[in-house]
């Protein structure tokens, strides 16, 4: 009894756990590409902003993080608190 409650618990468990990591690794829809029907006026500049800070943290600050990174010493980039 205790083997299948443990079963069904683990079995269970893995469905939700695969149902949310899809849904975290799903692709964000392209600028103008609802997911849903929605009524949200603030929509197409959120969607705008959203990319914009994509490509800011790809160009931009993940290279300047990485340099960073490669450049200043295990204490001080520890050390920030």
């Amino acid at each position: 009894m205790l083997k299948t409650m443990s079963a069904a618990v683990a079995l269970a468990w893995a469905a939700c756990a695969a149902t949310v990591m899809a849904q975290d690794h799903a692709p964000p829809n392209f600028p103008g590409e609802y997911a849903q029907a929605y009524s949200d006026p603030l929509a197409p500049f959120n969607e705008r902003m959203f990319w914009f800070n994509l490509k800011l943290d790809h160009y931009v600050l993940h290279p300047v993080a990485q340099g960073y990174a490669k450049i200043a010493p295990t204490p001080v980039r520890e050390g920030g608190g």
